[in-house]
């Protein structure tokens, strides 16, 4: 399960880089459930959800990673 996360998380960040958000956050917030754990794919669907001002979204992924990893969100 740990290198099935890494691998939606590597593509969602490709993803994400070629503007391809819905696809690209389908495939963080799929590493996030397959690793729960891991706080980074929230951390990203959160910034991708703030960075076009789709607060409600960004919320729930925050807190999902602040539940996760608080010292990684925090710092």
């Amino acid at each position: 399960a740990r290198q099935r996360a890494m691998r939606m998380y590597v593509w969602g960040t490709i993803l994400l880089a070629f503007g391809a958000l819905t696809a690209g956050i389908v495939r963080l917030e799929r590493a996030g459930t397959l690793r729960p754990e891991w706080a980074r794919p929230w951390i990203a669907v959160a910034m991708t959800h703030a960075r076009k001002a789709r607060h409600a979204q960004a919320l729930v992924a925050f807190r999902r990673a602040l539940e996760t990893d608080r010292g990684l969100v925090e710092s």
